[in-house]
């Protein structure tokens, strides 16, 4: 008899992210634990997003994130393997060599992007420690907030308007890797409204009926997040996410050389 197998097809639902598990500056729940006081995290949480929306978005999520993990709660343990290098030092010329093999750029546009990602570094760390100043959380040192910010620049997603395109890490995406550039990615990333607004009723309670089994009155919340099948995906392949918007657009110099010190390697 013919063997059966798993074959995953065009539109399924390989994954559900319910909102309250996506590590963001929109789930305050992740920065109350038992005996906290939730009016004082709400605080913290206000001041984290009026900072956002002063400087650069990886200074409040880097805090932010800092502070969910000395909660010890559920997502302590997978933030600790977020760890990253120790602070950056200033661009030397190895530095500016291996960029320039790797992007395959000049060196002049190695050099730029390699002090660009410094300079930017320098500047976050100071607004990070005179805003712990300022609200007397002395949450992290300089090699705790360079740990964590070098992962999060790179795992960090865009949530689209249901999250008024903040940036968030969601469990299970944050591992997906880009593929090379013979092969296409197979998945994409969908909050529950945005597929609300490109199918129809009866396809969402379809949709439902998969993720949520034997619970007919059970609603998603617009905010909770999906991964969806983009084609037909055969048991044993690995899942890719594309890491850029519009792969079929050559990248400039400046967006290979980005890209690759954002990741580690060339994003084709």
């Amino acid at each position: 008899s013919q063997e059966s197998t798993n074959t995953i097809q065009q539109g399924d639902v390989l994954a559900y992210i319910p909102k309250t598990a996506i590590l963001t500056l929109s789930n305050p729940t992740s920065l109350y634990s038992a005996g906290d006081d939730d009016e004082e995290a709400s605080v913290l949480l206000q001041n984290l997003l009026s900072l956002s929306s002063a400087s650069s978005w990886p200074v409040s999520f880097t805090l932010y994130v800092g502070m969910v993990a000395s909660k010890n709660g559920i997502f302590s343990k997978w933030i600790d393997k977020f760890m990253g290098p120790e602070p950056p030092s200033p661009t030397n010329d190895n530095d500016a060599q291996n960029l320039m093999n790797k992007a395959n750029v000049s060196q002049q546009t190695a050099s730029e992007a390699s002090d660009f990602r410094y300079n930017a570094f320098v500047r976050d760390w100071s607004t990070a420690k005179e805003w712990m100043k300022e609200n007397n959380n002395h949450i992290m040192s300089e090699s705790l907030f360079a740990k964590l910010y070098s992962i999060l620049v790179s795992r960090t997603a865009n949530l689209g308007p249901y999250y008024n395109n903040t940036r968030g890490v969601i469990p299970l995406h944050d591992m997906i890797n880009h593929p090379d550039v013979e092969r296409e990615h197979n998945i994409e990333l969908f909050t529950v409204g945005d597929l609300r607004e490109l199918v129809s009723e009866d396809t969402m309670q379809q949709l439902i009926g998969r993720v949520i089994e034997d619970d007919t009155e059970a609603q998603l919340d617009d905010r909770d997040v999906l991964l969806v099948a983009r084609c037909e995906i055969l048991e044993g392949d690995e899942l890719f996410l594309s890491y850029r918007n519009n792969r079929a657009k050559p990248m400039d110099e400046k967006e290979r050389a980005w890209t690759t010190l954002q990741y580690g390697f060339l994003v084709q």
